[in-house]
C-alpha cells in the first residue's frame, strides 16, 4: 500500500512541476519495491521516474528508467507496463531526435495497443453475448412460467364448470 501511496505522490509533484519531491517519493517506492521484491511495484515506480526525467527533459535517465520499466514488463507479461514504456520510450526518442527509434517504439506501442484494445472488445462481445443468451433462456423460462399457469387456471375452470354442471 505505501508503495503504491508514494507511487501517486510522485505522479501528482510531478505533474504539479515539483520534481524534487516526486523524485523523492519516486525513489523511495522503487526502494521499497525493491526490498520487498515486488516486480509489478518496481515496474510502476520506473515507468513514473521515466516520466518524470522525461518532464525535465534528462532523456537519458528517463530513457534507462523506462528500458528498467519495459524489462519488468517483458518478464512479467503485463501488456499494459510494456505498452505505457513503448510510448515513452517513443515520446522520448522523438524528443532527442532519434526518429528511427521512435518510430521502432512507436510501432511496438501500437500493436501492443491495438492487441490489447481488441482483447478488451472480444471480452466484452463475449460477455454481451453471454447476457442475450442468458436474457433470452429467462424469458423463456418466464413464457414456459406463465404457460404452465395458464394451463393450471384453465385446469381449474374446467374442474369448476365439470363440477357446476354435475351439480344441475
Amino acid at each position: 500500500k505505501r508503495i503504491n501511496l508514494l507511487c501517486s505522490i510522485g505522479s501528482v509533484y510531478t505533474e504539479q512541476g515539483k520534481f524534487c519531491e516526486a523524485e523523492k517519493s519516486l525513489n523511495e517506492a522503487l526502494d521499497l519495491a525493491q526490498k520487498a521484491e515486488l516486480k509489478y511495484a518496481c515496474g510502476e515506480a520506473l515507468s513514473k521516474l521515466g516520466i518524470l526525467y522525461y518532464s525535465q527533459k534528462q532523456y537519458i535517465r528517463a530513457i534507462d528508467c523506462t528500458n528498467g520499466a519495459l524489462q519488468v514488463g517483458n518478464e512479467m507479461q503485463y501488456q499494459e507496463l510494456k505498452k505505457n514504456s513503448y510510448k515513452l520510450l517513443a515520446d522520448i526518442y522523438a524528443a532527442t531526435g532519434d526518429y528511427k527509434d521512435a518510430y521502432f517504439n512507436y510501432t511496438n506501442f501500437k500493436q501492443l495497443n491495438d492487441s490489447i484494445f481488441d482483447e478488451k472488445n472480444v471480452r466484452k462481445i463475449t460477455l454481451l453475448e453471454s447476457n442475450y443468451k442468458y436474457d433470452k433462456e429467462k424469458q423463456k423460462y418466464e413464457m414456459e412460467k406463465v404457460n404452465q399457469q395458464l394451463k393450471i387456471k384453465n385446469q381449474r375452470h374446467f374442474i369448476f364448470f365439470l363440477m357446476t354442471v354435475t351439480l344441475l
